[in-house]
């Protein structure tokens, strides 16, 4: 049940007495279960500030508390490295709580994009406050959503990072497209092969890892190619995309 409004010190401790009975049980559960998932252990006053944050004191409940434990569980096993360090579990934990608080979603899809992004795009825990500045900033002026921008990288991240793109060019590319392709995930698949195909091709001016991927771009629309020589470059399927850029 939720905290009444106006919530006492006491009440907020009897909360924060809660989120470790909560992570002790949930830690015993697991590792009855037979799973390899080990959450760093969090100092109480940890578990209250991170309670706060996801939500104003008015708002805190017991489900504030499973959700950032479920938020954790999914950042465990999708970024199982951080499962070794306290500091940097918490950190990106806080991101996606700071992330759901701007977005709207809630901290568990708001934690999948920030992990999502880490593993794509090979980035560490320290990236995650930039993660979500990016895709916030990306959201409130474009027109792909947060959880749009995380379907469609999840389909280009790796190609993307392979062929030397930034994460905010990325993101950038996600949004540049996002008006011509309705479905996130195409989207992503199109970038996948555009980014594939600029890299496979002979000419060093269209190769993002070589001279980044805005040049490559601007050296495409200025060398004027025909329909043939765009179907020869991308294939069929991906020149709208490529247009699109």
């Amino acid at each position: 049940a939720t905290a009444k409004k106006n919530i006492s010190a006491k009440e907020l401790d009897a909360i924060v007495a809660y989120c470790a009975y909560a992570y002790d049980f949930k830690k015993a559960r697991m590792a009855k279960d037979g799973s390899t998932m080990q959450i760093a252990q969090l100092e109480e006053k940890r578990w209250k500030q991170l309670c706060s944050d996801a939500r104003t004191p008015e708002e805190i409940s017991q489900n504030t508390t499973n959700e950032i434990l479920d938020a954790m569980t999914l950042i465990g096993s999708q970024a199982p490295q951080l499962l070794e360090d306290k500091k940097a579990l918490e950190e990106v934990t806080q991101s996606a709580i700071t992330l759901s608080k701007a977005s709207g979603m809630d901290v568990v899809e708001s934690a999948k994009a920030v992990t999502s992004a880490m593993n794509q795009m090979n980035l560490e825990a320290s990236n995650s406050a930039m993660i979500i500045d990016v895709m916030s900033i990306a959201a409130q002026k474009g027109a792909a959503d947060i959880q749009y921008q995380t379907d469609a990288l999840n389909k280009s991240g790796a190609s993307a990072k392979l062929a030397g793109l930034s994460f905010s060019e990325l993101i950038a590319c996600i949004e540049g497209v996002a008006t011509s392709f309705p479905s996130a995930e195409v989207a992503g698949t199109k970038l996948n092969a555009m980014f594939v195909k600029l890299e496979a091709q002979a000419n060093s001016n269209f190769k993002p890892s070589i001279v980044g991927i805005e040049q490559a771009l601007n050296n495409l629309a200025n060398a004027n190619l025909d329909a043939e020589a765009k179907v020869k470059l991308f294939g069929q399927g991906n020149i709208v995309a490529a247009e699109a850029m």
